[in-house]
């Protein structure tokens, strides 16, 4: 169409002058000229793209970076980590929330400079945009309504044209993405629920195969993650240490620089020491040298320190519990490790009892905590409500384990009187599969 305009301007001013070969001849060049000049740009324009327009270049990149990362998320706590850190960061933003609100509460992941709290109460209100944020809504199911939040710029300048495009085109992503964590987390919720609620003698073999599949599996990639720490991370954290120590040797002792070197050194040992306890919560691999009372001592000894409870742990004939497999072991460790992550989460207690008693050919754990209890049927209809938090997962696992070595679970609790807990397991039968 250009070129048909352009010869006839032509034909119109020389038509005197003109015939209809050389208007043919001057069609052809004229042709040939505009759609080498559209081709052309085209080209250069996408390779000068992020020199030509950057920050269309740029968000562009962020876009693909992202788009790529939502296809790596498996659970909810990923988000913050693989999309909200970006997002901030692109945006150039003082921080961002991706909300839940659900039919009992409202559950908030954030990134960067943004009040939790204050997010909260804007969505009750129902305050979908105003001088502090601005959300976008991301999926609206009868379970759940979810939103990503996002804070000013940190230029004092508001969300452009093209920023809120993108915004749109992440949150058309996150729609989908979203959606199916949501059928996972909803799925493996339920399964984790028959798990903790289905005695062996009544499900089939199958579901009890199942059952135990799904703890080795769990195990397994524990081992896997406290390896691949061990031997990254503390090992890079190693090399670093005595790179840094001859470094530290060319200053002389009460100097700024000296003390500034000992300093790094010592944090660089207090991160290794949290990591060489995370690799132990992950693996306890003390389990076979020390036994299983020697590990649940050490790891009493640690919630102690980070803990603002006292915690008693008894064992009585640890001779007879020694003798257990080393599977059972790995169980009864995993327990009591969830009691006291439970007890540090949620109890508000002062004191926490823990006893391992041999009784009547069975091993018996007794778990007693001065907390603020709970009501049990209120609990019951939160995580039922809750998928996004997972409330009462913890309570699934302790329960599907109990089952998994034939054993039996008791809970005793109130709101403002405690908890109590008495597990028994079988002491002569083995681990049904």
């Amino acid at each position: 169409m250009p070129s048909v305009i352009t010869v006839s301007c032509i034909t119109f001013i020389f038509h005197m002058h003109i015939s209809w070969i050389e208007i043919t001849y001057i069609f052809t060049v004229i042709l040939f000229i505009f759609s080498s000049f559209a081709y052309s740009m085209e080209y250069f324009t996408t390779k000068l793209e992020k020199f030509m327009f950057p920050r269309k270049y740029f968000l562009q990149q962020s876009l693909k970076k992202i788009s790529k990362a939502l296809g790596t998320i498996t659970n909810f706590n990923a988000l913050k980590e693989i999309i909200l850190n970006d997002i901030v960061t692109t945006l150039e933003i003082h921080g961002g929330a991706i909300v839940f609100v659900e039919k009992d509460g409202i559950q908030v992941i954030t990134a960067g400079d943004i009040d939790e709290e204050d997010v909260k109460t804007s969505m009750e209100n129902g305050v979908y945009k105003g001088d502090k944020y601005t959300a976008f809504e991301i999926n609206r199911h009868e379970e759940y309504r979810s939103f990503l939040v996002v804070t000013g710029k940190k230029s004092n300048t508001h969300l452009g044209q093209e920023d809120r495009h993108w915004i749109n085109l992440i949150v058309t992503y996150l729609s989908a993405s979203l959606e199916n964590v949501y059928l996972i987390r909803k799925l493996t919720l339920k399964m984790y629920e028959l798990m903790a609620n289905i005695p062996n003698e009544e499900a089939t073999p199958e579901f009890v195969w199942l059952r135990k599949t799904m703890y080795d599996i769990q195990e397994k990639e524990r081992i896997r993650i406290a390896m691949d720490l061990h031997d990254t991370t503390m090992q890079d954290l190693f090399l670093l240490k005595r790179r840094l120590y001859p470094i530290l040797q060319r200053f002389p002792k009460m100097t700024d620089e000296y003390g500034q070197l000992t300093g790094i050194l010592t944090h660089i040992d207090l991160i290794n020491e949290n990591l060489r306890q995370s690799c132990f919560e992950l693996n306890p691999y003390v389990l076979q040298k020390t036994g299983l009372i020697g590990s649940i001592r050490k790891l009493v000894d640690v919630e102690s320190s980070y803990s603002e409870f006292q915690v008693n742990f008894i064992a009585d004939c640890t001779a007879q519990i020694e003798l257990l497999e080393v599977e059972r072991k790995k169980h009864l460790f995993r327990v009591i490790q969830e009691l006291l992550n439970n007890a540090k989460k949620h109890s508000q207690a002062e004191h926490v009892t823990i006893r391992l008693v041999e009784e009547n050919s069975s091993i018996n754990l007794f778990y007693e905590d001065d907390g603020i209890g709970f009501d049990r049927q209120l609990k019951e209809m939160n995580r039922k409500n809750r998928i996004i938090s997972g409330a009462g997962i913890g309570l699934d696992q302790m329960q599907g384990r109990v089952l998994l070595m034939n054993g039996e679970f008791y809970m005793d609790t109130e709101r403002g009187k405690g908890v109590h807990i008495e597990i028994r397991i079988p002491f002569l039968e083995g681990i049904s599969a």
